[in-house]
């Protein structure tokens, strides 16, 4: 892989220099070839190579080791999902932002922020995170948004509990607003995914309900009660896919809790704690872990995929005072979190 990739360069620099420019055209397009073929051995290294985690525990203290073979005797081993490697965040920045109440974000593109400002009725637009600036555009919304999520690329879809609707907004390359859609699901809907072309949405109705939805607003699936007919939810606020699509993450108002349900309605695993109170948004990063706002308790805890405590990531120790949204960026591997400011972390392992 490596010789073919420093045979496109060395071509190219080739015919620069003597510029030979339908040359270089005809090497640009047999060297994008190249790269398209070479795509797919990329994925497999990168597969082949993933780091694996251990959790070692020694069996006993005093012992001759006279061979390698030997230390298999002494330890016990246990492989740990990378969800529950434990993070900590480096502050990267944070961005001085007076809006108040805004109950979700959204990582639109690598460097473009969503955010729903529900006191003003604003979607409001940072274009650029990579620099360190209060400059943001906004769109006018009908009154009360909620939440917001990525559809593609260049749709968003946004939900309007008091309204009963969603709308979805196509965005241009520049991102303006190309074209809006209000489809009608139904008054208390609040959080939003979206996931192989359905959403899912949470209501905090009377029923406290989540459904999958098609694109046009067709109920699929309805999950309010579990195998035992007790009711899965209070008030469902806020919700996120898992990274490998097969686990809904509900954060649940008035239980302080987070459940994941797979999508055949199933409960996975339900995270309670002493120092979770008024979980808001949730989110979820590259590898499955699950990051939690704690709205109250002003926190943002870490889960694993299945949802068991990790550690408390952000607590007021680092300025966090009543989280309300938190978003990542699989790019940049940071965790976005609107605390009255907007501050963004670097996530390392520890």
């Amino acid at each position: 892989m490596k010789t073919k990739l420093n045979s496109i360069s060395t071509e190219l620099v080739h015919h620069q220099g003597i510029d030979q420019r339908c040359q270089m055209f005809v090497a640009l397009k047999k060297g994008q070839e190249i790269i398209d073929h070479l795509k797919p051995d990329a994925d497999k290294q990168c597969k082949n190579n993933s780091i694996h985690y251990y959790k070692v525990e020694c069996k006993a203290f005093e012992q001759n080791i006279t061979n390698l073979q030997d230390c298999g005797k002494f330890f016990t081993y246990q492989e740990i999902h990378k969800s529950e490697v434990q993070r900590t965040a480096i502050n990267h920045t944070d961005i001085k932002f007076t809006n108040d109440f805004v109950p979700s974000l959204c990582l639109f593109k690598r460097d473009c922020l969503l955010l729903c400002n529900k006191a003003h009725s604003k979607l409001i637009i940072f274009k650029d995170m990579s620099v360190s600036t209060s400059s943001y555009d906004t769109i006018d919304l009908p009154p009360g948004p909620w939440a917001v999520a990525k559809v593609d690329n260049y749709k968003a879809v946004i939900t309007f509990p008091e309204l009963g609707i969603i709308r979805l907004i196509t965005f241009s390359k520049s991102m303006t607003v190309t074209n809006t859609e209000d489809i009608k699901i139904g008054e208390c809907c609040r959080g939003v995914a979206y996931s192989n072309n359905k959403l899912i949405v949470s209501y905090t109705d009377k029923l406290a309900t989540v459904k999958i939805l098609d694109m046009s607003g067709k109920v699929l699936k309805i999950f309010d009660k579990d195998q035992h007919e007790n009711r899965l939810f209070s008030d469902p606020y806020h919700l996120t896919i898992s990274a490998d699509n097969t686990v809904i993450y509900v954060s649940d108002l008035r239980k302080n809790c987070v459940l994941g349900l797979t999508f055949d309605g199933k409960v996975k695993a339900i995270y309670n704690d002493d120092q979770l109170n008024l979980p808001y948004q949730v989110t979820v990063d590259r590898s499955g872990a699950v990051f939690v706002c704690g709205h109250l308790s002003n926190n943002i805890h870490q889960l694993s995929s299945d949802l068991t405590k990790v550690k408390i990531l952000l607590d007021i120790e680092q300025g966090i005072y009543g989280p309300e949204g938190v978003a990542y960026c699989q790019d940049k591997n940071r965790l976005y979190v609107h605390n009255g400011n907007i501050k963004v972390y670097d996530l390392t392992l520890e």
